[in-house]
């Protein structure tokens, strides 16, 4: 006997949630892959070439290394002064988040989360910062001064 009409409005209704739902979970696996990819080329150990737009001398930052890494922990960042080549020092490392856009967090290790949108120009990573620039420069100099526009450039270290 054939199904009457309203009989299959509720199948198609149902089939359409179900390819909708995938093509939802598709995209979600499109942008964590994409979040992976951008990590993965994003941990190395940076230097830190040039700072653009803070309040601050510009080579206070010179030999100021900055470390992405991802283990069983989670994804993690380091950043350290390095005064001769053996001989290095921890000035703050924590916890990373990506978010959407190329956000990145550092979530931990400062007085306050610092946020930047990242992106790639060649080999260097540009790091524009967001919010908590006061508790960057404090956490990396004597003394910093909020910097609202405050740009990173990161060049990676030949090892």
């Amino acid at each position: 006997m054939p199904l009457g009409f309203s009989r299959l409005v509720p199948v198609g209704a149902f089939g359409v949630l179900l390819f909708a739902g995938s093509l939802v979970l598709a995209g979600c696996d499109g942008a964590g892959s994409k979040q992976a990819s951008l990590y993965e080329r994003l941990a190395q150990k940076w230097t830190v070439e040039r700072v653009e737009e803070a309040l601050i001398p510009p080579n206070r930052l010179d030999s100021v290394q900055v470390t992405f890494r991802q283990d069983e922990d989670g994804r993690e960042y380091r950043i350290s002064r390095q005064y001769a080549p053996d001989s290095t020092e921890t000035l703050v490392e924590g916890a990373v988040v990506l978010g959407r856009n190329n956000e990145l967090r550092m979530v931990s290790g400062f007085e306050r989360v610092v946020s930047w949108d990242f992106e790639f120009q060649g080999t260097q990573a540009v790091f524009d910062v967001q919010s908590g620039s006061l508790a960057f420069l404090n956490a990396l100099t004597s003394g910093g001064a909020r910097s609202p526009n405050m740009k990173l450039r990161l060049a990676p270290v030949d090892e």
